[in-house]
């Protein structure tokens, strides 16, 4: 029942405070530009706490079971999630209602990462395929199949180099790197649904 922070340098533990969730947190997401930590609970609510007093600021609802996935907007004071019924809400965190949704998952979203110029973002789920989704619209850019079930989804910076000089280096797509039940990592340029790198199984 309770939110601990530590520190990771030193491993020691800095603050304890109630996490005032009805059962255990699912999932959490700090957002460093306001200063917010948003916790997600297998009560179905979202609370949003003013991170540096540790006081909780509101509550978020609308998804329905067990919050499974969170992720602030970049720029927009708007944050993302889902739940059991595969579907992704966005709300506004001043009036806390529900801004967009976006349909398309059919089995529960595990993960959502935005892009870098923060108008578009991805998300994973245990239905076998990745969608991008185009922010403003509410509409998918591209659906991904990756045929396994993926439980983690991020958007990879720019000008960085994968094995074989492979260069991410093109700011028109958006690169992102997935894992899920085949227990390798794959990187893939999302805009095409291209796989650009694929992890030897045991390394």
């Amino acid at each position: 029942g309770l939110l601990k922070l530590w520190d990771f340098m030193s491993g020691e533990l800095k603050k304890t405070w109630k996490n005032l969730h009805r059962g255990p947190i699912s999932c959490l997401q700090y957002c460093s530009n306001l200063d917010l930590l948003a916790s997600g609970g297998a009560d179905s609510l979202i609370r949003i706490w003013d991170f540096s007093n540790q006081v909780c600021k509101g509550t978020v609802k609308g998804i329905q079971g067990v919050v499974s996935a969170l992720a602030f907007h970049p720029t927009e004071n708007v944050l993302i999630g889902a739940g059991d019924d595969a579907k992704i809400y966005a709300w506004n965190l001043d009036s806390r209602e529900i801004v967009k949704t976006f349909s398309g998952h059919i089995s529960r979203v595990t993960s959502i990462s935005f892009s870098f110029d923060s108008k578009s973002f991805i998300s994973s789920s245990r239905d076998k395929v990745m969608i991008l989704w185009d922010f403003e619209h509410e509409k998918q850019i591209r659906t991904i199949p990756v045929y396994e079930s993926i439980e983690c989804a991020i958007v990879l910076p720019y000008n960085i180099t994968l094995p074989n000089n492979i260069e991410l280096n093109d700011e028109s797509k958006v690169y992102v790197a997935s894992a899920g039940e085949e227990g390798i990592i794959k990187i893939w340029q999302a805009n095409e649904a291209k796989i650009l790198y694929k992890q030897a199984s045991g390394v």
